[in-house]
């Protein structure tokens, strides 16, 4: 852990100094770190669908601490293959790297290069292209539809992603994924899509405003995570240029 942080299962609203002859509860200060996870690819599109891609990850403050833990825990092969694979069906790497494994006062960093296979649906005269976000949402994290105590999260945190995706020349698009934007109380949410000639571009943000959303705010954040998803799985539509 970095110096100024304490472990999250110790993240608390009060706490008790004790001196030699006395003890007082204090109130402790949210924790000041960002926490955020950064993600930027460069994809390229062969014209036989194959996607490959080299993406830089970080990671920084809680999140990096849950990221060393999750590496310290298992093989570094096997952590970057999950990684991958918990967003793309069939995917190969080809190299990574990981940097500042073993220093917590810093961001951990991971580049890796990998193609992504059989990535474009072949709809006859139209294919269909995922946005092969590497924090997209493939479904909703609140699963139920009632919910008796409040949502509770270790810790604010947020995430941002940009894709720059190359195309081929035999290929042209037909229709964007709609930008997508929510602004609430709790969660701040953006995603955008445009194109310059043969290139793609597709960022995307997500930040958790509060750490304590009450029960009855709990069907809106459940209809908010309905909202990302739909964002996050939209498609690019191409054709093929004669």
């Amino acid at each position: 852990m970095p110096f100024e942080m304490v472990p999250t299962e110790d993240i608390a609203c009060d706490g008790m100094i004790v001196y030699d002859d006395k003890h007082e509860l204090v109130q402790l200060p949210a924790p000041a770190s960002i926490n955020m996870r950064f993600a930027e690819t460069r994809a390229e599109l062969t014209d036989d669908g194959e996607l490959i891609c080299q993406s830089v990850l970080r990671y920084e403050g809680y999140r990096g601490v849950d990221i060393r833990n999750e590496i310290s825990d298992s093989d570094k092969d096997e952590f970057v293959k999950e990684l991958l694979e918990d967003q793309f069906a069939e995917v190969a790497i080809d190299s990574f790297k990981i940097e500042n494994l073993d220093d917590p006062n810093v961001p951990l960093t991971i580049v890796v290069s990998y193609h992504i296979i059989n990535h474009v649906q072949d709809a006859g005269d139209m294919l269909y292209l995922s946005s092969a976000l590497l924090h997209g949402l493939s479904s909703n994290p609140f699963k139920r539809e009632k919910r008796t105590f409040p949502v509770e999260y270790e810790y604010l945190r947020a995430s941002t992603e940009q894709i720059t995706l190359k195309l081929p020349a035999g290929m042209q698009v037909v229709e964007l994924p709609r930008p997508a934007s929510i602004t609430s109380n709790y969660i701040k949410y953006m995603n955008t899509c445009s194109q310059s000639g043969n290139i793609v571009t597709i960022g995307r943000s997500h930040i958790i405003l509060k750490d304590f959303v009450p029960v009855d705010e709990y069907t809106q954040l459940r209809t908010y995570y309905d909202q990302i998803v739909s964002a996050d799985q939209a498609q690019i539509v191409l054709s093929r240029v004669e």
